[in-house]
């Protein structure tokens, strides 16, 4: 009979360990899969980023030097005053002919092309009128429904990633070529005629930049990754379970003749070296810790202190807290604490600080560790670095000048930050500022000093602003927006009226303003007091407040410049 139960539970486990061997290689599977395709995602995603970026300083270049330069000249009389060259002023016809010639040397060396193209509804070059699917992707952008598509697609028996990014809505100096054929240049119109391209409108997306990235080496690099870690897995796993087999038989057949407390006794020892040897490999490859119920760190992996700096002998006995960064606010803590307390677990994304004052991101998960009666005796932790990701969604979301959150940020949270100010009936505030006279301080010291003026603005704000809840823009040009909140309307005056008076203490020479003998700065600000018993919460939207921040500015400008002014909702 003994033998017979043996065998028995020997054949019992056998499967449930074949089962398990066999859905951890579709685990990994679908794993090592997803991993493949993220990365392509990603690589492809970096080649679309470059293409972005070297469209927009030539846009950028054509915007700030070319046209400049042949404004310079128009008013200097050495060209006419209706001149148009769209190889000198059109930003997107330069982008696509150098683009061209990108690709041409690309063929010359057998290497894959890429495919850029700017679509608009109402072009001035019929070439760039948006197809069906273009029109659709614009119509949605202008209803602001999304602001970029990516997506992989085939095209010609290849594989590409489809990225189509909105251009920047409409400005009044857009409209000094597009509003009217008898506004627009003469040679503009006698270029490309009056058919199409005319009639913009300011606020309005009329166009977008597609790119078609190819990927078909990546996905076959991916591939390749792929089909090498699940083959090395499988050889892994097969050589780990039949040497697992092999070991658990000889052990069944000299238990055989011992007493059954005894094979016992045996089997578990083994699952415990068996359950060690697991723990060391998810030690090393796996962000883990176990914390007391007052944080107090009691075990943590070998991974967690790679990424955090530290060794095991230090982190040990320390609070949970020796790596949190001083830039994540407390509430997230205290959201956290109050869900595991209660046995729930609780999801995130934490910043956290490496032992050397460096920060690091990551994705975490902690669960409450209970008892057989649901008693919680401490916490496990899991986490994920996310800090690849946090650099790409900051790279997204900042300007390249300044380092201060850009406009697309600014379009992105405006609503956020009001709802929440509504939600929480606190004082809300949106500041408005340009430089005065900035056009003049670039013709007078130069672009490279105006661009230096627009980094010292750009600290100046940060250090006047820099609560948790303040965020700083530049909202283009010499134009920048502050999203702040205060206790009362003096503290929001207060800050603004700050602000100004740090611009000028900058003390950066400007011998062509008219309001001092330094750089200034005119500020239009609007407050909501969402407190207020007559404050209406439909007709406080975020066009209306930009307008009039808008307006103030306007005013502090006719009162003479290097001044606020501020009007309360």
């Amino acid at each position: 009979r003994l033998i017979m139960s043996i065998s028995h539970l020997k054949n019992k486990w056998f499967l449930l360990r074949l089962f398990g061997f066999i859905l951890t290689i579709i685990i990994l599977i679908s794993y090592f899969k997803s991993m493949t395709t993220k990365a392509t995602l990603d690589s492809a995603m970096e080649k679309t980023e470059i293409m972005l970026m070297t469209n927009r300083a030539i846009t950028d270049f054509v915007s700030k030097e070319q046209k400049t330069s042949i404004e310079e000249l128009k008013d200097l009389g050495e060209i006419p005053e209706n001149y148009f060259n769209p190889k000198l002023q059109s930003g997107s016809y330069i982008t696509k002919r150098i683009h061209h010639y990108y690709n041409l040397e690309q063929k010359k060396r057998d290497h894959p092309t890429h495919e850029f193209k700017f679509s608009s509804t109402n072009p001035l070059n019929p070439k760039n009128l948006a197809n069906k699917h273009e029109q659709a992707i614009l119509e949605k952008m202008n209803k602001g429904e999304l602001q970029e598509i990516k997506k992989f697609i085939k095209k010609d028996g290849k594989t590409y990633l489809y990225y189509a990014l909105a251009l920047k809505p409409n400005t009044a100096s857009c409209l000094r070529c597009h509003s009217t054929p008898d506004v627009a240049p003469a040679s503009l119109v006698e270029h490309y005629g009056t058919k199409s391209g005319f009639n913009y409108k300011v606020g309005e997306i009329s166009g977008m930049n597609s790119i078609y990235t190819p990927v078909d080496e990546e996905i076959e690099s991916g591939n390749e990754l792929f089909y090498y870690l699940i083959g090395l897995t499988t050889f892994i796993l097969i050589g780990v379970f039949v040497l697992t087999e092999f070991m658990f038989s000889q052990l069944t057949k000299k238990r055989i003749a011992e007493k059954q407390n005894k094979l016992l006794e045996n089997e578990l020892e083994y699952q415990n070296i068996a359950l060690q040897k697991s723990l060391n490999i998810i030690s090393q490859h796996i962000m883990l810790s176990k914390t007391d119920l007052d944080g107090i760190i009691l075990e943590v992996s070998e991974a967690l202190c790679s990424i955090s700096g530290y060794t095991m002998e230090e982190l040990i006995g320390q609070p949970h807290s020796i790596v949190r960064h001083p830039d994540t606010q407390a509430k997230v803590f205290e959201e956290m604490w109050n869900k595991i307390q209660s046995g729930e677990t609780w999801q995130g994304e934490i910043k956290n600080r490496h032992k050397d004052g460096s920060y690091f991101w990551v994705d975490i998960i902690v669960t409450p560790d209970k008892n057989e009666n649901g008693t919680i005796l401490g916490y496990s932790s899991f986490w994920h670095d996310a800090s690849h990701k946090k650099r790409m969604e900051l790279m997204s979301i900042t300007d390249t000048l300044t380092k201060l959150y850009n406009r697309r940020y600014f379009n992105d949270i405006f609503e956020k930050e009001l709802n929440r100010a509504k939600r929480d009936k606190k004082m809300f505030a949106f500041l408005m500022m340009d430089l005065d006279f900035f056009k003049r301080y670039n013709d007078t010291y130069g672009h490279q000093a105006g661009d230096e003026v627009l980094r010292s603005t750009a600290k100046t704000m940060q250090n006047t602003f820099q609560r948790g809840g303040d965020s700083c823009f530049r909202l283009g040009g010499e134009e920048f927006g502050i999203i702040y909140s205060a206790q009362n309307e003096e503290d929001c005056h207060m800050l603004a009226n700050k602000l100004c008076s740090n611009i000028e203490s900058m003390r950066i020479s400007h011998k062509h303003n008219k309001a001092s003998e330094y750089v200034t700065t005119s500020i239009g600000v609007v407050i909501i007091n969402t407190s207020n018993e007559n404050y209406n919460d439909e007709e406080i939207t975020m066009d209306k407040i930009v307008s009039m921040s808008d307006d103030e500015l306007y005013k502090a400008k006719e009162n003479g410049r290097n001044g606020t002014s501020m009007v309360t909702i």
